[in-house]
């Protein structure tokens, strides 16, 4: 029973460590990734060559739902493009 005991535990710990692991890899490489496409735009590419990112707005907006903003577009460019904040939503607490 013991060594059973010893047996499982060992393979939740190699479960997690592999899992720690893995996604610390592919952090890694999504933020390489990103790291070579935003040298590509900015050395290369004009305001125009940027690409498109989609988000999801919700709360107090006028319209909330999914936008498609540029890439490096603010906060404020998402609220903008929902038509704005409500006047009951607190823009001082909004993060733009």
């Amino acid at each position: 029973m013991y060594r059973k005991s010893i047996l499982i535990l060992l393979l939740i710990v190699l479960a997690v460590a592999g899992g720690t692991y893995y996604g610390c890899y592919m952090q890694e490489k999504e933020s390489i990734q990103l790291d070579a496409a935003s040298q590509t735009v900015t050395q290369g590419g004009s305001q125009e060559d940027r690409a498109e990112i989609t988000v999801y707005v919700t709360g107090a907006i006028n319209k909330p739902g999914v936008v498609t903003v540029r890439e490096g577009a603010r906060t404020a460019d998402a609220v903008k493009a929902c038509g704005g904040l409500l006047p009951t939503a607190d823009g001082e607490k909004v993060n733009m």
